[in-house]
């Protein structure tokens, strides 16, 4: 779906559960769900708080009420109730996390009463909540539990994305336990499974270059070493140059907002080793990648995004005037 198809597609879910006879609750509440898959999607792509927040209030409103007799129905509701709550902690913060959190777990512990697929995307999202919340050992559990139950059903393509997120979430344990062999591993599966994918020419697959630059970003951070830190960086350079401003904004801010961090550090190793050339270019590209993100979390959208790209805009900046040169 393109980007300009989204609020055409809710008008049109909206209009369609409008024409639905009211006593027809099965019918209304599949059109209003799919109204708010439109809206939270919108909201996640385009970095829109409002959309995600008329999602969830769709969800939790008359989608639910709609369903309230059927329980499977009720663990799809809660599953995208879960998705679209961890992405709103973006504004709302760790309160977002805990209802996201409920929401999954309140899927996840239904077990028989929900699909297996329903229960492998709760587990996926609740995954990514305890990563939001920085429990790097428990989120590898939950994805790798994701990971095997999508591989009994067949789900290779979410198995693939659970593989990778169980990669990343082992490698951000390691750091946390300052164990570079434990990274290093990461790196190594990350990497085969990124080479693994068909085509080169999808999201997944410029999604799978961030979470491999997290991992070397790791990596440098315990071991010091300047290389897994260009590695990083260039990994998050073929990212930015897939996604675009136009139709995937989000993603595209945020491999911009990665790429402007690994080349800070490389400025700043740069620096300190007399490197005054790399230096400056490192610094231009920190510049140039928050002014990207800024585009997108505009002050308006999202004050704190801006904010904190605009203060490493400064800051770098700041450097290069010192340094005698402007980007």
């Amino acid at each position: 779906m393109l980007q300009a198809d989204f609020p055409a597609a809710a008008d049109f879910y909206q209009r369609a559960a409008d024409t639905v006879a009211p006593a027809d609750t099965v019918h209304r509440s599949l059109f209003l769900l799919a109204r708010a898959s439109v809206l939270g999607q919108a909201g996640q792509i385009e970095d829109d708080a409002s959309a995600v927040r008329q999602a969830l209030q769709l969800l939790n409103g008359d989608v639910s009420l709609l369903a309230r007799d059927d329980q499977q129905f009720i663990a799809v509701v809660q599953t995208f109730v879960c998705d679209f709550e961890r992405h709103l902690a973006r504004w709302d913060g760790p309160s977002a996390l805990h209802r996201a959190a409920a929401a999954c777990n309140a899927v996840i512990s239904a077990d028989a009463l929900a699909p297996e697929g329903t229960r492998a995307s709760a587990l996926m999202n609740y995954g990514n909540v305890l990563a939001a919340q920085g429990d790097w050992s428990r989120a590898a559990a939950t994805y790798n539990s994701a990971r095997l139950l999508n591989t009994s059903i067949g789900n290779e393509a979410d198995a693939m994305a659970a593989a990778i997120s169980y990669a990343t979430a082992t490698a951000e344990a390691g750091a946390s336990n300052f164990d570079p062999s434990e990274i290093e591993s990461a790196i190594r599966v990350l990497s085969q499974l990124i080479n693994e994918m068909d085509d080169e020419h999808t999201a997944d697959w410029a999604g799978g270059q961030i979470n491999l630059g997290n991992a070397q970003l790791l990596l440098s951070d315990v071991t010091g070493q300047i290389q897994p830190l260009l590695d990083a960086q260039y990994s998050y350079l073929l990212a930015v140059n897939f996604f675009n401003h136009e139709s995937t904004p989000a993603s595209w801010a945020k491999a911009n907002k990665n790429y402007a961090l690994a080349s800070e550090r490389i400025a700043t190793k740069a620096i300190a080793t007399g490197r005054t050339q790399i230096a400056v270019q490192a610094l231009q590209n920190v510049v140039q990648a928050n002014e990207n993100v800024m585009l997108v979390r505009t002050r308006e959208r999202d004050p704190k995004g801006w904010e904190e790209a605009h203060s490493a805009r400064i800051q770098a900046l700041s450097i290069l005037s010192e340094l005698g040169t402007r980007p």
